[in-house]
């Protein structure tokens, strides 16, 4: 009976944790502090330009959904925070580097806030792609965005709520 009870309870542990991926390029997460790289300061002054949405009173651009889920960019850097309802796919390079696909609201989100000059469109989906950020979105609504940044520092870990 008491292992039943403890094995219940892990599982009830485990099955509230969650998974956080965070990353960017340009910033350092830890401390917030400017740290471009060569091709950060070029890549986050493109994402920056082209988000149509308003800067806050730092200077950034914020796209922030419910799930506290978000993307924050100014004009030397990009940072990501995606929850586990972001479904955040990592695929890794050498060290931090690597790559990071991820679908759900943020991805609409930013999907939509993005210039559609930049647009690609193609039969049955439309793909913006800003230096080394791409999304895609398909023409039928029940289609989800998927965006990708690539060349990216990325760091996930499981969380307990």
């Amino acid at each position: 009976m008491k292992k039943l009870a403890i094995m219940l309870c892990c599982l009830s542990f485990a099955a509230q944790a969650e998974v956080l991926t965070q990353g960017g390029f340009g910033i350092d997460g830890a401390t917030n502090q400017s740290i471009p790289l060569k091709t950060s300061v070029r890549d986050a002054k493109q994402i920056y330009s082209l988000l149509n949405v308003q800067a806050d009173a730092r200077g950034k651009k914020v796209i922030q959904i419910a799930d506290e889920s978000n993307i924050e960019s100014d004009e030397s850097g990009f940072m990501f925070l995606l929850r586990a309802s972001q479904k955040a796919e990592v695929v890794r390079g050498r060290g931090l580097s690597g790559s990071v696909k991820f679908s759900g609201k943020l991805a609409t989100e930013l999907f939509k806030a993005l210039d559609n000059k930049t647009a690609i469109n193609r039969v049955g989906a439309s793909t913006k792609q800003v230096a080394n950020l791409s999304c895609t979105k398909g023409v039928t609504p029940r289609v989800e965005a998927v965006c990708t940044i690539v060349n990216t520092h990325v760091l996930s870990m499981d969380v307990p709520l």
